[in-house]
């Protein structure tokens, strides 16, 4: 009696993997987080204090963000300033300025921007390939459905 090797299993492409499944699924828990934020969040109106200056990355060509620090009044009445994890654009948050920022309830620490592209860019790009996938089947699908 010949044994038969077993069949090996099916190599998986890991690129793909990554691109088509965990970098969606990345997006798709950034985005719950940003919607959960923009629906439950509180916006306020802040004023621009000062700056603080952060390395981005180490090395000799480390890049230095220039991060806005703002005061804001927080739901129950108190002032608090707080770091914004995000650079400005040019001339939106210079001092005194005021910026609009949204904030989960009950910590004004965790500020950002009220920017729909701030706010939505890191999701979009994460789930990007998986909705040119989507498409493509899609196409794939009608495509061969007309000829």
């Amino acid at each position: 009696m010949d044994a038969q090797a077993p069949q090996a299993a099916h190599p998986v492409n890991v690129p793909i993997l990554v691109i088509f499944v965990l970098l969606p699924a990345l997006g798709l828990a950034l985005g719950w987080r940003k919607l959960v934020l923009i629906t439950q969040g509180v916006r306020v109106t802040a004023k621009v204090v000062g700056h603080e200056d952060r390395k981005a990355d180490a090395g000799p060509e480390a890049k230095t963000l220039r991060l806005p620090v703002v005061e804001l009044r927080d739901e129950s009445g108190s002032n608090v300033r707080v770091t914004l994890a995000q650079e400005a654009a040019p001339g939106t948050a210079e001092m005194g300025h005021p910026v609009r920022v949204v904030y989960p309830r009950g910590r004004p620490v965790a500020a950002a921007f009220d920017n729909p592209v701030s706010l939505w860019l890191i999701p979009a790009l994460c789930f990007g390939p998986a909705i040119l996938l989507l498409g493509w089947i899609v196409g794939a699908f009608i495509w061969a459905r007309l000829a």
